[in-house]
């Protein structure tokens, strides 16, 4: 995990941050990249470093046209994800980036979501034998 370390609500007035996550993705060569969808932003919580991560993650990969987003907060998801392998992972993910928020409502919403079952939007799809997952939207940066 690789944090760049943005003071809250300051990601949109940062300087460096579209070169940072070019760096890193020359770096890091990804397959994929999971970010907040900008074109179909979800209809609640809309903050303004969630957006300035969406808009910089995409311009920063203007270069490869065939590289995977899987957008979250998306008012127009494509896609389950099965997030059941890797759970214990988001849980403890969560859990650090709590650690990294003043206390106070962001603090307490992290908390609700790294305790318990109830983490990262856990939803059960039966329907389809899903017990976590999420919906997201799949896109390529040469299919917006």
């Amino acid at each position: 995990m690789i944090f760049l370390r943005h003071p809250d609500r300051q990601l949109s007035q940062s300087g460096t941050y579209l070169q940072e996550l070019k760096d890193l993705y020359r770096q890091v060569s990804p397959d994929a990249v999971i970010t907040f969808d900008i074109a179909n932003e979800g209809l609640i919580y809309h903050h303004e470093d969630h957006r300035a991560a969406g808009r910089v993650a995409w311009e920063a990969a203007k270069d490869q046209p065939d590289l995977a987003f899987y957008l979250f907060h998306s008012s127009a998801p494509d896609v389950l994800v099965d997030y059941a392998p890797v759970k214990q992972q988001k849980k403890e993910a969560l859990t650090i980036l709590q650690g990294y928020q003043p206390s106070g409502i962001r603090h307490s919403i992290l908390g609700f979501f790294a305790g318990g079952e109830n983490y990262g939007g856990r939803a059960a799809y039966s329907e389809v034998g899903v017990q976590f997952g999420e919906l997201l939207r799949f896109t390529t940066r040469g299919t917006p």
